[in-house]
């Protein structure tokens, strides 16, 4: 049966004999992939006795074939092109250093991505650039069964502004694995709002790396939403290192039938006065399986932070389960910080009042669930962005089986 050890020494024999190909794609980042291989052939695939895997059940990706798609069009973009955005496949010395940096992880499939993208699409939102109208990033789907790793980096040049919608695209066969990486880079005084859709993955197995680096007064506002989707792994992590740093980092995710949606984040407080705040609400229902596992870590240097974090979570079904692991580590004196998670039922209290109303009890239910979450879909950005999830949240309780 194939295991985590099988499928690394398949990685270790595609790197083998597929090195030359790799190397045709961006030469001068070789040895870094090289060194990166290395790492990871000594470190291996994780699995349940890692801490930061115990919730999540791997074994399905170890049946997935390792067969890379090499495909040029696994990112793409809105067609009306952006005063003052810049797209690019062509990673010059403007990017080099930022992308270079971005190969220092211990996360096993962070690392297969760098070693094993072929493709990376640069987009720099120029210098005191103010967009009215969002950017949209499509991240597809491979279109055979195997393997793809898009591959993003995204920097927000000083005083710019914009908004992005980043939609996660589901590829044609069941046996799939995504595993994307986008780099946000954002540099002083900018402000990104970015919108991470993943709402029609269904079978396709996906691992979503976004990692994001804040210098002084910049914003980073983010808003995760995931449903319909076999697996999903998503890992976010921040840093604030700059001097009045602001993130807002906020998800809502729907699990149902045998799903897995495992979200995994990191907010780390490098500089002073620098404030985050982080709400997850999470449903499962049916025999669903739900993920929340967030860590603040704040620096001794990082005196004035206030964070906040909160999840909660509804669980709709005795067979439905939900796994949350809040962590706070301060190691400043001077800082606000608070952390906390709930999980329980729909109110009983309240679903009594809608149905002594005359309200059908279904309904009801699903009025109070939409409740439960429109905190994060209320003060979306753009109305239709707005309406379209919502009528997917509607689309998701009306399948859901008691």
């Amino acid at each position: 049966m194939p295991d985590r050890n099988s499928w690394l020494t398949e990685f270790e024999n595609h790197f083998e004999k597929n090195s030359v190909m790799i190397q045709k794609n961006y030469p001068w980042l070789f040895e870094r992939r090289i060194e990166t291989a290395a790492k990871l052939s000594k470190q291996g695939f994780p699995s349940k006795r890692d801490e930061e895997w115990r919730f999540t059940n791997m074994e399905p990706l170890w049946k997935i074939p390792f067969l890379v798609d090499y495909s040029k069009t696994l990112v793409s973009f809105g067609d009306e092109p952006l005063d003052g955005v810049e797209i690019t496949n062509d990673i010059s010395e403007v990017f080099r250093e930022d992308l270079e940096d971005e190969f220092d992880s211990n996360d096993s499939f962070e690392l297969l991505n760098s070693i094993l993208f072929s493709n990376c699409v640069c987009v720099r939102l120029k210098r005191g650039t103010k967009l009215a109208k969002p950017i949209l990033i499509r991240i597809a789907g491979s279109v055979r069964n195997g393997l793809s790793f898009p591959r993003v980096l995204f920097v927000a040049e000083e005083g710019s502004e914009a908004t992005v919608i980043e939609e996660q695209m589901a590829g044609l066969p069941a046996n799939t694995l995504s595993t994307s990486k986008i780099d946000v880079i954002l540099k002083p005084s900018s402000s990104i709002i970015w919108n991470r859709i993943q709402t029609k993955l269904f079978a396709q197995k996906s691992i979503s790396i976004l990692k994001v680096r804040q210098a002084e007064k910049s914003c980073f506002n983010v808003r995760t939403v995931t449903m319909n989707s076999d697996f999903v792994r998503n890992t976010m992590s921040v840093l604030l290192d700059g001097d009045g740093a602001v993130c807002k980092m906020n998800g809502i995710f729907l699990v149902k039938g045998d799903e897995l949606i495992d979200n995994h984040t990191m907010l780390e407080h490098l500089k002073p006065n620098c404030q985050s705040r982080q709400l997850y609400k999470g449903i499962v229902a049916e025999r669903g399986r739900g993920v929340f596992n967030g860590k603040i870590y704040v620096h001794r240097e990082a005196q004035k932070t206030d964070a906040r974090q909160t999840s909660k979570n509804l669980i709709l079904s005795d067979r439905a389960s939900i796994d949350v692991k809040p962590q706070l580590e301060i190691f400043a004196d001077d800082v606000k910080c608070s952390h906390g998670s709930t999980v329980g039922h729909i109110d009983e209290n309240a679903l009594f009042y809608l149905t002594s109303r005359g309200i059908s009890e279904k309904t009801a239910r699903q009025m109070l669930t939409k409740g439960f979450i429109n905190e994060i879909l209320e003060d979306c950005e753009s109305e239709d962005l707005k309406m379209r999830l919502e009528k997917d949240v509607s689309d998701w309780l009306d399948t859901v089986r008691e």
